[in-house]
């Protein structure tokens, strides 16, 4: 079983979604994201981030109590559904 730590895709279900750190983490590939998980599978890897600030960002988000995870997110994320 692999696990997959993926983020947003652009595959058009997220159509507009604008994330305020983009510099940090982006919208992903959608091509990059399949082929990933695909070597993924293959080398069966039990889990799979698709970004390596994806791991580091669970790792220090597991530490944090609730409002501060909350407001991580909220910084990382801000309004970027709006438009969604």
């Amino acid at each position: 079983m692999t696990t997959f730590y993926p983020y947003f895709i652009n595959t058009g279900l997220f159509e507009g979604f604008n994330p305020r750190m983009r510099w940090i983490l982006d919208v992903l590939d959608a091509d990059y994201v399949a082929r990933r998980m695909f070597h993924g599978v293959l080398g069966e890897e039990k889990e799979v981030y698709i970004k390596p600030i994806i791991y580091w960002l669970k790792v220090v988000v597991q530490f944090l109590p609730l409002d501060l995870k909350n407001w991580v997110s909220q910084t990382m994320v801000g309004e970027g559904m709006e438009y969604f």
